[in-house]
């Protein structure tokens, strides 16, 4: 009963995510890079330097994807780390089925 719980609070939780995504992005809310560049523009501000490229949209995304590829590996390899240090522990500590996470 209580695993149905999480999965309801779980599903929950991701539907409020979801339609909370889609409502500001619909609503074309500003960044706060586009406040600080309307703010640094309004001083008269002259930048003193300039960007190595200007990716287009496509390069944009593919370098956004690369970004969130090499996060998910770093972290994937420290969560499975973790998972065979607490086993190596528990191993040593006698418990014949050490589990992760409880």
């Amino acid at each position: 009963m209580a695993e149905r719980w999480r999965w309801s609070l779980g599903l929950a939780a991701l539907a409020i995510l979801i339609v909370v995504g889609v409502t500001i992005a619909a609503g074309g809310l500003p960044g706060t890079d586009d406040a600080a560049t309307e703010a640094v523009a309004a001083t008269g501000h002259q930048p003193w330097v300039r960007p190595l490229t200007d990716p287009d949209d496509a390069q944009q995304l593919a370098l956004f994807a690369l970004q969130a590829g090499s996060g998910a590996g770093v972290l994937g390899y420290l969560l499975g780390m973790l998972r065979e240090r607490h086993t190596d522990r528990a191993t040593a500590a006698g418990d014949p089925e050490p589990t992760a996470g409880r």
